[in-house]
């Protein structure tokens, strides 16, 4: 499942709770593309720390295709990933790497607490 809020902060915030499918994460990906008044400058901060990726590598790269599509109207883009498993770590590491858009800033940690130092800095 995948839940999300603008925090008061600012912070998009998006959370993956249990297994998470492509066809999930395609489908948030979509919502996110039709919300209105978020800040242009937008800062994204996902967490994984409850979360399981059920999709493969190669799904990964059409969400990355996905994601650029769906934040193409913004700025910039600082997204933070948390993530403390393997298999999410190294998803959320190759994501970070298939960026497109040289406005988007992405990098992984594996607290929360650093994730948001890092976008509030």
């Amino acid at each position: 499942m995948i839940t999300y809020f603008v925090g008061k902060d600012g912070i998009f915030y998006v959370k993956f709770a249990g297994p998470v499918t492509f066809t999930e994460v395609k489908e948030y990906l979509g919502k996110f593309k039709k919300i209105e008044n978020l800040p242009l400058d937008i800062k994204l901060l996902y967490d994984f720390l409850e979360g399981e990726i059920d999709f493969i590598e190669e799904d990964l790269i059409n969400i990355a295709r996905i994601a650029d599509d769906a934040t193409q109207k913004y700025t910039s883009i600082r997204t933070a990933f948390v993530a403390s498993e393997p298999d999410t770590t190294a998803f959320s590491v190759l994501f970070s790497q298939l960026r497109t858009n040289p406005n988007n800033k992405r990098h992984v940690f594996s607290t929360t607490e650093a994730a948001l130092n890092w976008l509030r800095d």
